[in-house]
């Protein structure tokens, strides 16, 4: 069928036969973490296989986003981790990207439609091109981490 991956949904994080099924196809399996706690992500991950955790919170709210977990999950799992937004404020994925995640993840929703079940955080169709363009542009900014000398610009006036 061409699948690329499967995601699975963090209600069925837990579920060895849906995660050992998915698994034997060959293909990544990006596991959604949003109901578990650190001890059960890292118990899972110790069995290894093709995985990518992603790290979401079931929340509208900001100050549950959490981004510095993708750090810490990636450090006690050592798996790629990535973003999934769940949170009304888009500008959400801006930041995440500084946390340098494997992917970002987040719904979609037609222009001008009825209430989608995951309405408050999905990101209209017209808003899509311009979005992943920033995205794609700010990207870069992260840099290597490495810091060596360089020259004066010509428009320091010191």
């Amino acid at each position: 069928m061409g699948i690329d991956f499967w995601k699975t949904l963090s209600w069925d994080f837990k579920n060895s036969s849906l995660n050992r099924a998915l698994q034997a196809t060959g293909r990544p399996v990006l596991m959604s973490t949003g109901l578990s706690s650190m001890d059960e992500i890292v118990e899972v991950s110790a069995k290894g296989g093709n995985i990518v955790l992603i790290h979401t919170q079931l929340s509208q709210k900001i100050e549950d986003v959490n981004l510095k977990a993708i750090v810490e999950i990636r450090k006690q799992t050592g798996l790629p981790v990535a973003f999934g937004l769940h949170c009304a404020c888009h500008d959400v994925l801006k930041v995440a990207l500084g946390f340098e995640p494997y992917a970002l993840l987040f719904y979609l929703k037609e222009d001008g439609c009825s209430r989608y079940f995951d309405d408050e955080h999905a990101i209209p169709m017209s808003e899509l091109k311009p979005l992943t363009n920033l995205l794609k542009s700010l990207a870069p900014s992260l840099g290597s981490g490495s810091k060596s000398s360089a020259e004066k610009p010509s428009w320091v006036v010191h």
